[in-house]
């Protein structure tokens, strides 16, 4: 419906819709639990990286 709307593409057409002031609470609802997770992973995959010591 945005994409009629404003006669654009599909990604103008998200822009247009996600990135409204009036969804940002909607944004942060989301984020909020989502910022941990994205940094537990961060944390795990540099735990997989580094080589195991030996003792």
């Amino acid at each position: 419906m945005t994409m009629n709307l404003l006669n654009c593409e599909p990604a103008e057409a998200r822009r247009a819709f996600l990135d409204t002031p009036c969804r940002d609470a909607e944004r942060r609802f989301h984020d909020h639990p989502m910022d941990p997770l994205e940094e537990a992973a961060d944390t795990d995959a540099r735990q997989q990286q580094r080589p195991d010591r030996e003792p």
